[in-house]
């Protein structure tokens, strides 16, 4: 009997150039991506885990140009969320589809990484197992699941015995569901309760949301939360909406985290416009995922709102890309922190007006949140940043234009910069920059500096 592996489900902005976040390890991705892809870095910056999975699984879904990429981050992402055995079959894939990409290699290394969790080495035998694991799926069930009970009940690894529960989940067998549900009920192997819970959401159909509702009804906090992320897996946006209204404390807002990365955008909007208290409207405005969609709403928020949820709105309305409506709100905001909050709204969009402030502010900590802005949004080179450097007479822009060119390994420029600069706090920034970089020059010019008599 041939088992057939059901589609994978979603689990639950740009690389931070400025402010640090999380970096491919081997090249610097190019611009020009697509708005999932986009959004799923920055989950991944945030540490939003479940967010940058369920994002790169759209772009996965539209077979985008950035699949490789997505697949690499996905696993991450699984990884962060303590689902090895699924990031593992989703390198494998990144193996399978892209073998001679920069994506792979790296990949590679992410599964040795994996592998040696918790300060142990890898264990080849355990590992073969896992690779063998694929192959239950291909057995008649009278063989595959004696094999996968074995494991199970037996001193495997951790990540072997996930492994095994996720291809039990995959074999649509009544056996096979009824080991999945009675470990996500808690009835045994109470180390895999979690794994259980999510694979239900994996599978999807009839039982398995009956017996994610009982799990739901009868859990903790701890295990609310669980079926809450099941649900997310399974794209059940009703159950999402129900926790996220009748719910509390962090089980209310996973919900609502949930929704808004499912695409509920309406269900929230409904939510914010019928809730009369200040703090739940402003933590549904937070879990709302951005989407040109919803751009009027999010003016709407910025006209009738408390002042944390204009702030909200204009964050909002930055990366949905509505840079006409920020260039509005900038001329009329009165103080110099109001300027700063819808320059940094303007970064991940990099708008015009940013240009336009770096020439023209008066005010240098706007000329600098402005540089810091548009460089992080790639519409201004390495000569552009230097040209700012040398002719800004602020001390503030300058240093930001120094942090701009060594977060874009511009080693060549900051040397040169280095051998002239008169103003020894600011040469001196510009030599500790150079003695973080990974780079030949740079390093040629440290030995330069301690061979100096």
């Amino acid at each position: 009997m041939k088992i057939v592996i059901a589609p994978a489900a979603v689990a639950l902005l740009s690389f931070a150039l400025l402010t640090g976040g999380v970096r491919h390890p081997s090249q610097q991705e190019e611009a020009g991506v697509s708005e999932d892809y986009a959004l799923g870095r920055k989950a991944l910056k945030d540490r939003r885990w479940e967010d940058a999975s369920a994002h790169f699984d759209k772009v996965l879904e539209n077979d985008g140009k950035e699949g490789a990429g997505a697949l690499y981050w996905k696993a991450y992402a699984q990884n962060k969320l303590n689902m090895q055995a699924e990031a593992m079959l989703t390198l494998k894939k990144l193996e399978s589809r892209y073998p001679e990409t920069g994506w792979a290699r790296d990949g590679r290394e992410l599964a040795e990484e994996i592998g040696m969790a918790a300060g142990r080495e890898p264990d080849l035998e355990d590992e073969t197992k896992m690779a063998a694991l694929t192959g239950l799926l291909h057995m008649p069930p009278e063989e595959g699941l004696p094999i996968a009970k074995k494991i199970l009940a037996g001193k495997s690894s951790q990540d072997l015995k996930e492994g095994t529960l996720f291809v039990l989940s995959q074999m649509r067998t009544p056996e096979a569901r009824e080991i999945v549900t009675s470990i996500a009920r808690g009835e045994r192997y109470p180390a895999l309760r979690e794994k259980g819970i999510q694979l239900l959401g994996f599978q999807g159909g009839r039982e398995a949301g009956q017996a994610l509702d009982e799990i739901y009804e009868t859990g903790d906090d701890g295990v609310k939360e669980m079926v809450v992320n099941a649900w997310a897996t399974g794209r059940q946006l009703d159950k999402l909406e129900h926790v996220a209204k009748e719910g509390s404390g962090e089980v209310r807002e996973k919900a609502m985290r949930a929704l808004g990365v499912m695409g509920g955008s309406e269900k929230l909007t409904a939510m914010y416009r019928a809730e009369e208290d200040a703090e739940k409207r402003l933590a549904i405005l937070q879990a709302m995922l951005p989407n040109r969609q919803a751009a009027d709403f999010f003016k709407e928020v910025y006209r009738t709102g408390t002042p944390e949820e204009k702030a909200m709105a204009i964050r909002n309305l930055g990366i949905v890309g509505e840079c006409e409506t920020l260039n509005g709100i900038y001329e009329s905001a009165e103080t110099v922190k109001q300027k700063a909050v819808i320059i940094e709204a303007m970064m991940p969009s990099g708008c015009a007006l940013l240009k336009e402030i770096m020439e023209t502010e008066t005010n240098d900590r706007l000329r600098a949140e402005a540089l810091k802005a548009y460089a992080f949004s790639r519409k201004i080179g390495k000569n552009e940043i230097v040209a700012v450097y040398e002719n800004d007479p602020s001390k503030e822009v300058r240093e930001v234009a120094l942090q701009c060119l060594f977060t874009g390994g511009a080693a060549k420029e900051l040397i040169a910069i280095a051998r002239k600069e008169t103003n020894e706090d600011l040469r001196l920034k510009a030599v500790r920059f150079l003695s973080l970089m990974r780079n030949d020059e740079a390093r040629a010019y440290m030995k330069e500096i301690l061979e100096e008599p």
